[in-house]
């Protein structure tokens, strides 16, 4: 019976040295899992603030397209202005042109004039090419408003021969 006791007894204690093995061993799992909790929670707060600076950063580049859109539409009006200015420009350019040949073929007209004045003058010789300034009625004449082109001395002429 003495070695079932001592035998019971070393069982005992290699159960109690077991056991407490197991305490320890649980008590590890304990700390563990707790130090686990709590990189957990601070996991889940990082995944809180990502999920918010993402939202701030969609926000953020949402506006950002906003801006880069109307940015966009502003530049296309101011291409389209400055081609209907750039038409408009040449539009105006065509015209002066035009205007430039206009006022050439006027030029090289009055030229033509001159020339032909000058060679009917030549023709004419020194005498002077009739006024165009109005000249006084002449009394014999029966209109008041209709003047003797041909002067004094023709109308005196006239009277003479009707006399």
């Amino acid at each position: 019976m003495l070695p079932r006791l001592q035998r019971l007894r070393e069982i005992s204690r290699n159960k109690s040295a077991e056991l407490a093995w197991l305490y320890s061993q649980v008590r590890w799992l304990g700390q563990y899992n707790a130090s686990l909790v709590v990189r957990m929670i601070e996991a889940n707060t990082l995944v809180t603030d990502l999920g918010a600076r993402q939202r701030a950063l969609e926000e953020e580049l949402a506006q950002a397209a906003n801006e880069r859109d109307a940015q966009s539409a502003a530049a296309e009006q101011k291409v389209q202005e400055v081609e209907a200015q750039a038409a408009e420009l040449q539009r105006k350019e065509v015209e002066l042109q035009c205007e430039k040949a206009n006022a050439a073929t006027l030029s090289v007209t009055l030229i033509e004039r001159d020339a032909a004045l000058l060679s009917r003058r030549r023709l004419l010789g020194a005498r002077r090419l009739p006024s165009r300034r109005r000249r006084t009625p002449c009394p014999h004449s029966r209109s008041r408003r209709t003047p003797c082109w041909l002067g004094w001395r023709r109308s005196k002429e006239t009277s003479k021969v009707s006399i």
